[in-house]
């Protein structure tokens, strides 16, 4: 949407029809009670594009009080990268954890991050034992000498 789409229009024009349904009784209900179910919040909540289509966000809603008007400030967050790349890393990490194959993360320095449980059958060492510690631990000569030039260069 441009900004002239939207400037004078409902908010929940923003939001797919099951959620934008119930908008204006959570207004009405606040204002008549008090109570605030949104307002102050943050809150993930699917948004709707012009063409229909939603994507993950996450709101938030402040109230503005003055003795001549009563108005709301909402912010909205794409979450739709932030939340691919959780599902990227949750794929990834099961695949790393699961794989029968010993996987180590490394630094730019070379040094351990995590590994998963098949280092120990390879190597022998927990992967708690070698966090911290040179990925060289791992490899026999003549790479375990020159891994360190290897990295300088990349």
């Amino acid at each position: 949407y441009t900004a002239k789409e939207v400037i004078g229009k409902n908010i929940k024009m923003l939001q797919p029809e099951r959620i934008a349904r119930e908008h204006d009784g959570y207004l009405k209900r606040y204002l008549e009670t008090g109570v605030k179910a949104v307002i102050g919040t943050r809150r993930a909540i699917p948004g709707k594009r012009k063409d229909g289509t939603e994507f993950p966000a996450v709101i938030s809603v402040y109230e503005i009080k003055t003795a001549s008007t009563h108005q709301y400030i909402g912010y909205i967050e794409d979450q739709t990268e932030i939340k691919s790349l959780a599902e990227a890393r949750a794929i990834n990490t099961a695949a790393l954890v699961g794989s029968a194959d010993p996987f180590v993360t490394i630094d730019e320095m070379g040094l351990i991050m995590d590994g998963n449980p098949a280092v120990q059958r390879l190597f022998g060492y927990t992967v708690e034992e070698i966090k911290g510690k040179n990925v060289k631990m791992l490899m026999a000569e003549p790479h375990k000498s020159r891994h360190d030039g290897y990295l300088s260069r990349y």
